[in-house]
């Protein structure tokens, strides 16, 4: 009520603003939120790109409500620009200018910046990018962060998704989501499998997914349904025991020192049902991300047979063989659908169960 009296003399006052709008904006409750701020990247345009959202975007939409309706409102337009109110917002002091919402950067445009960034020192945007979309109320789909998760990949960026991941209030970005968690999963697998299975990447791919494990406890990032939940299912169980594997392959002779490959071995055995193999695809594209899951199942209990403590044990390895098996049947009926087109040009599931076939 008080906001309101204080709009109307605006209109009836005729002794200057001094005595209308910056009363108005004195009474907020100052917030020690700032809005969220871009360093230098690699690209020119990216740099304007961003410095438009944040400007445009941000500024105003981390205003107080009091503040949002007297720079949206045609009638303080030109009161405002005659005022020259400032105002704080962290440590940083903003002018109230007239801005119209038709005209603010759109989610189109985050999307955009997103699909901009290539190197490590463009995606240290990323969070702050999502932070203030979030604030400023633009809530993404999961196509979306699905998306962004292939993009980071691609630019062996994997950590600023887990570091999203983390700050999942303030970003939106979850893994509750089956299909962003099979996307992460699928990338941090191609990553090892590009370095052969060794070194330093495979060292770093499992402590990502292992972080991701953890990550996924939280309750942001469970699936109530237990056939979506991503920490339940075997192509993610099916990573940490190709990646545990690898490691140990690779640093302790095949010796599964801390016990993990044996553990998620047994864990990725005892969760098969999950994988639903035999679940309906309507499209090419939803049976190519099935093939996806199929071939980072098979490479989890490949790698497995490799380590003592599993190939020891003869119960394990005749499950083991008998879902290999299985997987390759589910393979060859799924490839036999592809298209010519798609089988010209395989596509990414396509060609990662070639191995098995």
């Amino acid at each position: 009520m008080a906001q309101n009296a204080i709009g109307k003399r605006l209109f009836r006052s005729g002794s200057g603003l001094q005595q209308t709008i910056s009363p108005l904006v004195q009474r907020r409750c100052q917030s020690t939120k700032a809005v969220p701020s871009f360093t230098p990247s690699s690209s020119p345009a990216l740099d304007q790109k961003l410095a438009r959202i944040r400007t445009e975007l941000f500024v105003p939409m981390y205003f107080a409500e009091h503040q949002k309706r007297l720079v949206f409102r045609d009638r303080y337009r030109e009161r405002l620009n005659q005022e020259q109110v400032k105002i704080t917002i962290g440590n940083e002091e903003f002018l109230l200018k007239p801005a119209n919402r038709q005209s603010l950067p759109n989610k189109r445009e985050v999307i955009s910046a997103v699909e901009d960034m290539r190197s490590t020192q463009d995606w240290k945007n990323f969070v702050p990018l999502l932070i203030g979309s979030l604030h400023s109320k633009y809530k993404f789909k999961p196509d979306h962060a699905e998306k962004w998760v292939r993009l980071a990949g691609k630019s062996d960026t994997l950590p600023f998704i887990l570091e999203a991941a983390k700050q999942t209030s303030k970003t939106g970005f979850s893994f509750a989501d089956r299909a962003v968690a099979a996307r992460f999963a699928f990338e941090l697998h191609r990553k090892a499998k590009s370095a052969g299975f060794e070194g330093d990447a495979v060292a770093a791919s499992l402590r990502y997914a292992e972080q991701a494990a953890q990550l996924m406890e939280w309750p942001e990032h469970t699936n109530n349904d237990v056939t979506q939940d991503a920490k339940r299912q075997p192509f993610f169980v099916a990573l940490l025991t190709e990646l545990s594997a690898a490691r140990a392959i690779d640093q302790a002779e095949s010796q599964d020192v801390d016990g993990k490959v044996l553990s998620y071995t047994q864990k990725l055995l005892g969760t098969w049902d999950l994988a639903q193999l035999d679940r309906p695809t309507e499209s090419w594209y939803e049976t190519d991300k099935l093939l996806q899951e199929v071939a980072l199942i098979n490479s989890g209990l490949k790698m497995a047979q490799k380590v003592k403590s599993v190939a020891q044990n003869k119960d394990l390895v005749k499950s083991i063989e008998q879902r290999l098996r299985q997987l390759k049947t589910v393979a060859a009926r799924a490839a036999e659908t592809a298209p010519e087109s798609r089988k010209e040009v395989p596509t990414l599931g396509l060609r990662e169960i070639q191995s098995i076939l």
